[in-house]
């Protein structure tokens, strides 16, 4: 049975489970492995049976609907029943880099705590061995932290479900980098559904049939919603490693994809040079490749050389070339924004690095252009094609300006989708607004001609983020008369749900254009930042 986007009318993650539960109750939904063994399996009947303990737990400690709990564990069973639990309980889950040392490292410990008090979290999830770090500083001196282990869990049919509904957040995803500087993204259930359904309709998930692969921990984007909401959405069964096992011999994940016929795995491009670089032959002789059909690469730069590499590796195992699927994703879209097409494999364009730097365009170059090897290396760049946009996707290439590129013109990436996220946890300044929409509300809700309005944006560093300021062109000069137009613009832009940070009233002609009729923004937003709007003409 093929799932794809539209059949399926879940509204939420709950609902999901507890569909699979109801017509696949005994169907694997995961498989566990340590060192290459199977540790532990969960069918999706006993998946609900257990988030729903856990949800209990939760309640009974008191959470409440949309509160944060963070869960600091490995690609476990325990991390499966606890997620799925916060969410029955209304809460929302969010996970971190889980506790590995028996030793307390006081840098990791503080990176927990601040985590956990970036997004006002009461409750921790740990493993039982590392519970005893609830006591040690700086986790000892979070006022009223709530740190829970399996052993908590207790067999309940005292569950009552709360009302979850479709724009209640499935996940609050740390962006990469440390604990200070990671963004904290938030993603709906509507959202992660629509991603799910998108991923599953591009690479043609079959039901009960595929199977998927992952060593990637849960904390990282494509570990929780690439391989394991994902194949919960397509309810198939996923076989999970332990990251660790995979960074100290990386050749278990190629022996768990032929140990259990996977049909889809993924993972980063230094991970397949790894590969490629420590499997020995007599390991790939025993392996069979042949039923994996789907082998994504993504989360970093794609080195041509590694991927090849690995092809010619694993080609005496029966991997193909055309199962590599390059992708590009971000956070804030789920994980994945385009992803190569089922059986297209890889393809690398050739780029005159030089136009690259200085002109911002991809010049292609031919494979014969150079003279010598170390040429080729210095004068071009290889770069990889990600595919096209998943499904109801819409991508676009702009300038500063905010105005579409041409082909193979550098400039900032726009994404529009469903899968797009609410914007970033306790930060006003974290959704995406374009000048021009901003423009538009204002001339369309006062009666204005395009270009009598401009909005700008700056960097407050004080706030670590941008300020919206509108520049508004009027013949008024009293000042009552002023004021309110000041007002009205400012609360027009609230209803539109804009912020603005200031409201500048500027003399009539002061709004210049571009011979071929574009707004002059960086101009003005330069002139504003030098002050020069403050003589004869009124700020708010």
């Amino acid at each position: 049975m093929l799932r794809l986007g539209g059949q399926n009318t879940w509204r939420t993650l709950p609902e999901l489970l507890a569909h699979n539960a109801e017509f696949y109750p005994d169907l694997l939904f995961a498989r566990f492995l340590k060192r290459s063994e199977v540790v532990a399996t969960c069918t999706y009947a006993q998946t609900l049976q257990k988030a729903t303990d856990w949800a209990a737990l939760f309640l009974e400690h008191g959470l409440q609907r949309g509160e944060a709990v963070v869960l600091a564990l490995p690609n476990t069973e325990d991390f499966v029943y606890a997620y799925f639990g916060v969410l029955l309980a209304g809460g929302v889950p969010a996970a971190t880099v889980p506790i590995r040392r028996l030793k307390a490292d006081s840098h990791y410990l503080a990176n927990i705590a601040q985590r956990l008090q970036s997004i006002h979290a009461r409750t921790l999830i740990l493993s039982e061995a590392q519970a005893g770090f609830a006591d040690v500083p700086p986790l000892s001196s979070i006022e009223k932290l709530t740190v829970l282990t399996r052993r908590d869990v207790q067999t309940t049919s005292q569950y009552i479900a709360p009302s979850i509904s479709k724009d209640d957040l499935g996940v609050l995803q740390f962006t990469s980098g440390t604990a200070s500087q990671a963004k904290v993204v938030q993603l709906s259930n509507a959202a992660l559904l629509a991603q799910m359904r998108n991923i599953s309709a591009r690479l043609k998930v079959v039901s009960h049939e595929d199977s998927g692969l992952s060593w990637l921990p849960f904390f990282h984007d494509m570990g929780l919603i690439g391989f394991l909401l994902t194949p919960m959405y397509c309810a198939i069964t996923v076989t999970l490693l332990q990251t660790e096992d995979f960074m100290v011999r990386p050749s278990v994940w190629i022996k768990a994809l032929s140990d259990f016929r996977a049909t889809i795995t993924c993972g980063p491009t230094s991970a397949y040079a790894l590969c490629a670089r420590f499997l020995k032959d007599s390991e790939v002789e025993h392996y069979d490749l042949r039923h994996l059909r789907a082998a994504l690469v993504g989360a970093e730069m794609i080195s041509q050389e590694s991927l090849r590499q690995f092809i010619a590796r694993l080609q005496p195992a029966g991997f193909r070339a055309a199962s590599l699927l390059p992708a590009y994703g971000l956070a804030e879209n789920g994980v994945a924004v385009t992803l190569t097409p089922v059986e297209e494999g890889p393809a690398f364009d050739a780029i005159d690095l030089e136009t690259l730097q200085t002109k911002g365009f991809a010049q292609p170059v031919q494979s014969n252009g150079a003279t010598s090897v170390h040429d080729a290396l210095v004068t071009t760049r290889s770069i990889a094609c990600t595919g096209t946009p998943l499904p109801e996707t819409e991508v676009v290439i702009v300038n500063g300006e905010g105005e579409r590129l041409g082909e193979r013109q550098v400039g900032e990436v726009l994404v529009s989708s469903p899968s797009l996220m609410e914007g970033y946890y306790n930060q006003p300044g974290g959704r995406n607004y374009y000048p021009h929409d901003l423009e538009q509300v204002v001339t369309t809700a006062l009666g204005m001609h395009r270009g009598d309005a401009v909005a700008i944006a700056y960097e407050d560093p004080g706030r670590a983020t941008e300020l919206v300021v509108m520049l508004v062109e009027t013949a008024a000069t009293d000042p009552a008369e002023r004021e309110a137009l000041r007002q009205r613009v400012r609360q027009v832009l609230i209803d539109a749900d804009y912020p603005v940070s200031e409201v500048v009233l500027l003399r009539p002609k002061t709004i210049q254009v571009t011979p071929n009729g574009k707004l002059k923004r960086v101009e003005l937003k330069t002139r504003y930042l030098k002050g020069e709007f403050l003589n004869g003409n009124e700020t708010s």
